[in-house]
């Protein structure tokens, strides 16, 4: 046999045997596709904006235009919501209780300016001074009567009984907290945010069902603010300007309808959800109402709980009052005598100090306009009477406390 190069066993004849070809440097191949990839990824964004922009000119071009259809949202009710939007407005748009008072916003019951405006923390009345050993500080929790809604300061009910406090030598601010038409739930998320932080010595808390059984169209208060909160946050404002000035997302939304329905469905779909919402209305003082309300007797119970929880966790005293209410409104609003069961409930099975109020006034002499304004609201007469009646229990709330 001829002679024949001896084998050899290196690395490369290895490579060439199995079939694997070396390459000079994997590596730096992997980093130069890399890099070609880095130089075209802004490719993409740059060409779409290309796109969107030619699509812009075209539809102005065209002259496309087409508007959002967006039913308005009512956050209380429509004289006040148009109002909220003023800066000199009473009441104001609030993430937390939807709607809330404006500091510096001028009270027009009242005679003197001093006294007759919304303070700093949003509260009406002074702002409260320092605490000292003798200094009581007392909040007033609820809606329009512990306001005062159509009375001057000093007759309001909880001025009163701070102004009797004084005749035992003991200084007393006020902390009213009372906003027109809020419920259980609005009051509670209030006092979390605004009153707690002031460490009150004593909690008014004024109830009577009226707010909370009224009709909600977002099903209750919880799922109403967070209507609220989407339409007011930052995103929703930036959506509504770019809805506004691009007519692509004019565009988006001739599309968004088309798939529903088109926009006379959607019309006809909303005037109906309107029409529920007036036969529910006229039917939301009966117990048969199969609507949604903005506080159900059940959960009412179960927000006092909370509060007059919370409010005992933080050493403050606690008082809750059933408000008091001429008698045709119950008469007309049967379903609140529910919501009054829940709360007696409540008030014996938690050991709350208690003023049943509407019982009392019951009692009393009422000609026209003697003790109340309306249905609801007191006369400086009525905040007095209510006052007297407070004085003994918010003096034995305090001495329980200690």
């Amino acid at each position: 046999m001829g002679d024949r190069p001896a084998p050899c066993h290196g690395p490369s004849s290895v490579g060439r045997l199995v079939g694997v070809t070396r390459r000079p440097s994997s590596a730096a191949g992997a980093d130069s596709a890399h890099r070609s990839i880095l130089k075209r990824w802004w490719m993409a964004p740059v060409a779409a904006i290309a796109l969107l922009s030619l699509l812009e000119v075209g539809l102005r071009l065209a002259d496309f235009d087409y508007p959002e259809l967006k039913p308005p949202l009512l956050i209380f009710k429509a004289e006040v919501d148009a109002q909220m939007q003023r800066d000199d407005s009473l009441h104001r748009v609030d993430l937390e209780t939807m709607w809330s008072l404006r500091p510096g916003a001028r009270i027009d019951e009242g005679s003197d300016p001093a006294l007759e405006l919304v303070n700093g923390l949003g509260m009406r009345g002074p702002l409260p001074g320092e605490r000292g050993p003798s200094h009581l500080r007392v909040a007033s929790l609820g809606s329009s009567t512990s306001f005062g809604y159509g009375v001057e300061w000093p007759e309001i009910f909880a001025s009163r009984v701070a102004q009797s406090f004084a005749a035992d030598g003991r200084s007393t601010d006020v902390l009213l907290s009372g906003v027109v038409g809020h419920s259980i739930f609005q009051i509670l998320e209030r006092y979390r945010r605004d009153v707690k932080p002031l460490r009150p010595d004593l909690a008014i808390v004024a109830l009577n069902g009226v707010n909370e059984h009224f009709p909600s169209p977002s099903g209750s208060d919880e799922l109403h603010r967070e209507r609220v909160r989407e339409e007011f946050s930052r995103w929703e404002q930036w959506r509504g300007r770019l809805r506004d000035g691009l007519r692509v997302m004019h565009l988006i939304g001739w599309i968004s309808d088309r798939r529903q329905g088109g926009r006379e469905e959607l019309v006809r779909q909303w005037l109906e959800g309107q029409e529920r919402e007036n036969r529910a209305w006229l039917d939301r003082g009966q117990p048969s109402f199969t609507g949604a309300r903005r506080v159900t007797p059940q959960r009412f119970g179960e927000l006092l709980a909370k509060l007059v929880g919370e409010l005992r966790a933080e050493g403050t005293a606690v008082v809750v009052v059933a408000m008091p209410r001429r008698a045709e409104v119950l008469e007309s609003s049967p379903v609140l005598a529910e919501y009054d069961r829940v709360l007696r409930e409540r008030v014996e099975y938690l050991r709350i100090d208690f003023l049943d109020a509407d019982a009392l006034f019951q009692r009393l002499p009422d000609g026209p306009e003697a003790l109340f304004l309306d249905g609801l609201h007191l006369t400086p007469l009525g905040h007095r009477r209510l006052a007297d009646a407070l004085g003994t229990v918010v003096r034995r709330a305090l001495d329980r406390r200690g």
